[in-house]
């Protein structure tokens, strides 16, 4: 490994725990709408914090360890090579991620997922917040399929890290429990194709359904869309947060 690897890779070791605290930050001095009106426990926030301390880094590691056995290859670092090296993750992660957040979700495979769901009102800190089990599954099942792909053409380190930016980010604001998009958003074809932190916030307060990750597509495809997620992302965004884990706002949910 090259040092600009080793140092990229050190970097997605650290870079979560800025982007919780800019989330943080964010919300307390713009007063972003919530989509639960239910606050977190000191307890709660203290868990996660430990949490984050020992399951952060393991993506990285998986990484380094694939590189420096030769698993995963990594060829000249081009443009072309990062842009579709970053597609290739990006669409991989969204399908093996439902799959495998599905099957975390089934009883005799929960425990891997357990520690996660404990926080049902979300927060910024929820986003790290796991068991070595799961962060382990989860890096393994994404860089086990890049190293096999690689095996065929050379992948590029920078799109890897690229999607791993953009995944750490997005998904810090996804469990912040803010709505930060305006009434209509769901209606927009950006709506269509995305998902908004309202989408699993809704999943860690009703535990099940809206099992996707950055979009909606595998839950579409396969039935498991909460029915009123266009309408908790409405009133969120009017501000008018949700009160109580069990609220629905279409009948027969």
């Amino acid at each position: 490994m090259t040092p600009d690897q080793i140092g990229v890779l050190l970097l997605l070791c650290v870079v979560n725990y800025p982007f919780v605290l800019l989330v943080e930050y964010a919300i307390r001095a713009y007063g972003i709408k919530r989509v639960y009106a239910i606050d977190v426990t000191p307890e709660q926030l203290r868990r996660e914090r430990r949490n984050a301390m020992h399951t952060t880094p393991i993506h990285p590691g998986v990484i380094a360890i694939a590189m420096l056995a030769g698993y995963l290859k990594i060829g000249p670092e081009t443009i072309v090579s990062v842009l579709v090296t970053f597609a290739i993750t990006f669409v991989w992660t969204e399908i093996y991620h439902y799959l495998l957040h599905r099957a975390m979700h089934l009883r005799w495979f929960h425990f891997t997922h357990k520690e996660h769901h404990r926080s049902r009102i979300t927060n910024a800190w929820t986003s790290i917040s796991f068991s070595m089990w799961e962060e382990f599954l989860f890096a393994i099942g994404v860089v086990g399929f890049l190293g096999a792909l690689s095996q065929w053409f050379a992948l590029s380190l920078y799109g890897i890290v690229a999607y791993y930016l953009v995944y750490f980010s997005t998904n810090t604001v996804g469990h912040a429990n803010i709505e930060y998009n305006k009434p209509g958003y769901s209606y927009t074809w950006f709506g269509r194709m995305f998902t908004t932190s309202a989408y699993h916030a809704m999943h860690h307060a009703r535990y099940i359904n809206n099992y996707g990750l950055l979009t909606p597509f595998m839950d579409r495809l396969f039935g498991t869309e909460w029915a009123d997620t266009v309408q908790v992302q409405e009133r969120a965004a009017q501000g008018r947060p949700l009160t109580n884990v069990n609220e629905r706002l279409l009948e027969k949910l």
